[in-house]
């Protein structure tokens, strides 16, 4: 005979999914009945003390589930401070979904502890935690730096970009993205970059961060020219309208050949064909409609245009032979450099010639 509900646990969890929040409570009754529920796989339990009814937890996204784990955590563990790839959730940083499978504290040297299941603690010394939507975390530039120390070259790209992006600096001084990246290199440094794994790798990406990235995609582009030495492209460079003197395009990249000529490269992001969100109400069809019309005017300035796709990215050889087809410089020095600050080396000025707009 199957067991009925308890009226308190279903008001419970229902009152907590119409505040768009996972359910958190250490209270033993309710803990005693939501164990029972566990084990028909009705309730999903992300972690301790936090439940959540299995067809609320399947329609959200890995991030969304994240983010409301590490609220209800919050709740009932009011002194908590999150850090790591949980802040980043909290405070909007790009991270892969694979680095959101637990839950990330940060404790002083005196509170190390043992990480228990789906837990894991952190020393963190010397940092000033913010509150973000009622969530504590660490402060913006050591939850950048905590990510891409632990991220590949491509998503630490990405983290950077992104930061420079938040950045007082950038957003009020156009053309000032070197004081933002200094700063963020001379607090990176503070920390005693010899003590921590992966410190050199946050160093050498926030060497080449650019506040003008737009999105994930075109950062992860970004690092993998760097990587393979081709030259810098100029981020989303204007150019007039071929028929409309009133009306500007904007471009992704844009590459200055030595003869002149320039090259207009493309990342082609799913998400705007995919997501009604970003499309603004406008159908697919129109927007692939209104690329396709875009394309055929640029061609009128008689510029190489190369599109690519996150897939085309990601396949590394592919995209370095793509690049070579249409033409996009190559420069030694790129790769000269890029070698030279992993190696521990400082960077020229003219690393950033191009990216300091």
């Amino acid at each position: 005979m199957a067991r009925a509900r308890d009226p308190r646990t279903e008001e419970f969890l229902t009152r907590s999914e119409k505040l768009g929040e996972f359910a958190a409570t250490f209270d033993p009754a309710l803990r005693h009945n939501l164990r029972y529920r566990i084990e028909r796989g009705e309730v999903i339990k992300p972690a301790p003390g936090v439940y959540a009814r299995r067809s609320c937890w399947e329609s959200l996204s890995k991030r969304e589930r994240a983010y409301r784990t590490i609220a209800a955590l919050q709740r009932i563990h009011p002194t908590w401070t999150f850090c790591h790839n949980s802040a980043a959730v909290a405070l909007g940083l790009p991270i892969t979904l694979d680095d959101l499978d637990s839950v990330h504290i940060a404790v002083g040297p005196a509170q190390r502890g043992r990480s228990t299941k789906g837990v894991i603690r952190h020393v963190v010394e010397n940092d000033l935690p913010i509150v973000v939507r009622g969530i504590r975390t660490t402060s913006l530039e050591r939850t950048v730096f905590d990510c891409m120390r632990i991220a590949d070259f491509g998503m630490a790209i990405a983290i950077s970009d992104y930061a420079l992006r938040q950045s007082e600096i950038s957003k009020a001084l156009r053309g000032k993205a070197k004081q933002s990246r200094a700063r963020y290199l001379a607090y990176f440094s503070s920390l005693g970059m010899r003590k921590l794994k992966g410190a050199r790798r946050a160093s050498i990406a926030m060497f080449y961060a650019d506040p003008r990235s737009e999105s994930v995609g075109e950062s992860l582009a970004r690092a993998t020219m760097i990587e393979m030495g081709f030259a810098l492209p100029d981020l989303q460079r204007t150019l007039p309208h071929p028929l409309d003197p009133g009306k500007t395009f904007r471009v992704d990249f844009c590459w200055l050949r030595e003869d002149g000529t320039r090259i207009i490269g493309e990342f082609d992001g799913a998400v705007k064909y995919e997501n009604p969100e970003t499309r603004g109400g406008v159908s697919a069809l129109k927007v692939l409609e209104d690329e396709r019309r875009r394309e055929s005017l640029l061609s009128v300035y008689g510029m190489p245009i190369v599109r690519f796709s996150y897939k085309d990215v990601m396949n590394k050889g592919y995209f370095a032979r793509l690049l070579r087809r249409f033409g996009v410089p190559e420069r030694e020095e790129m790769t000269r450099a890029f070698h030279r600050i992993a190696a521990g080396g400082v960077p020229s000025a003219q690393t950033f010639s191009i990216a300091e707009y």
